[in-house]
C-alpha cells in the first residue's frame, strides 16, 4: 500500500491556515484502468482522487494539479465502472488553481473545500449543486466571480469570508435559495449589490448574513421587497443595506 498526501496552505491575512491530511490507497490504483475492489475504495483517475461513496457515486477527494483551471467532472470511469460524481470533500483544490468548474451531477461542497487557495479567481457551479459548505472559499482572496446553478439551496456560514477580491456573485438562476448563512460573505471589499432572485429565505435563514460585508443594496423579486427589507434590516442581517427589485 502506497501514501498520498495532499497539503493545502494559505498565508491569507483573512485566514491562517495549515492543514495536511494523508489517504491510503492501494500503488497501482494511479492508474486509471485500475478495478476498485471491496478493499479498495480510492482511486487516481489522472491527476484527480476519487472515494466510493455509494453504489455508483465517489466524492472528489483531491488533486496534484498545479495550475490552470480544475474541472470536476459529471462523472468518472475506474476500470470497467462509470461513477456519477456528486460531492467535493474538504481540501479538495491543487496549487495554483485559477478556476473552478464543478459537474453537473455534484450536489455538495464540503466545508473549507477550497479554503485558502489563494490564487483561485472564477468558480462555476454545475446546475445541481444545491450546498456550499462553511468556508468552502475562505480566504480566497483572488476570487473575483461566483456563479451558482439552479439548484443552489444553502451558502452556509462564512462560506466566503475573507475574499476581499470578489465582486461578482451571480444568483440569477438560484431561485430555490432558502439560506444564506451568518458572515457569508464577511470582508468582501468589493461586493457591495447583491442580487437575490429567490421569494423562499426567512427572517432565520438570513441572520447575521451580511455582517462584516461591504454590500449596500440587496436587490430581490419585486413581490418580496416589502418583507425583505424586514429580513435584511441590520438587526437582523448585521449590516445596513438598501433593499429594492431587481
Amino acid at each position: 500500500m502506497g501514501k498520498h498526501v495532499f497539503t493545502a496552505y494559505s498565508t491569507s491575512a483573512f485566514y491562517d491556515f495549515s492543514k495536511t491530511f494523508t489517504l491510503t490507497i492501494s500503488a497501482a490504483s494511479k492508474d486509471s484502468s485500475s478495478t476498485t475492489t471491496d478493499e479498495e475504495k480510492s482511486f487516481y483517475v489522472g491527476n484527480h482522487l476519487y472515494e466510493v461513496t455509494g453504489k455508483g457515486t465517489v466524492a472528489f477527494l483531491g488533486t496534484s494539479q498545479k495550475k490552470g483551471t480544475l474541472t470536476i467532472p459529471a462523472t468518472v470511469k475506474n476500470g470497467s465502472r462509470t461513477y456519477k460524481v456528486t460531492s467535493v470533500s474538504k481540501y479538495a483544490y491543487g496549487d495554483k488553481i485559477t478556476k473552478v468548474v464543478i459537474g453537473n451531477n455534484v450536489t455538495s461542497i464540503a466545508s473549507q473545500a477550497f479554503c485558502g487557495c489563494t490564487t483561485l479567481k472564477t468558480v462555476t457551479l454545475g446546475k445541481n449543486v444545491k450546498t456550499v459548505g462553511a468556508s468552502a472559499f475562505y480566504g480566497c482572496t483572488k476570487l473575483t466571480k461566483f456563479t451558482a446553478g439552479a439548484s443552489l439551496t444553502t451558502i452556509k456560514a462564512k462560506a466566503f469570508s475573507g475574499c476581499k477580491a470578489l465582486k461578482t456573485v451571480t444568483l440569477t438562476k438560484a431561485t430555490g435559495l432558502k439560506t444564506i448563512g451568518a458572515s457569508a460573505f464577511n470582508g468582501c471589499k468589493k461586493l457591495t449589490t447583491l442580487t437575490i432572485c429567490s421569494s423562499k429565505l426567512t427572517k432565520k435563514t438570513v441572520k447575521s448574513s451580511l455582517k462584516g460585508s461591504s454590500v449596500k443594496t440587496v436587490k430581490v423579486p419585486s413581490k418580496k421587497v416589502s418583507t425583505y427589507k424586514k429580513y435584511f434590516a441590520k438587526s437582523n442581517s448585521g449590516k445596513k443595506v438598501t433593499v429594492k427589485k431587481k
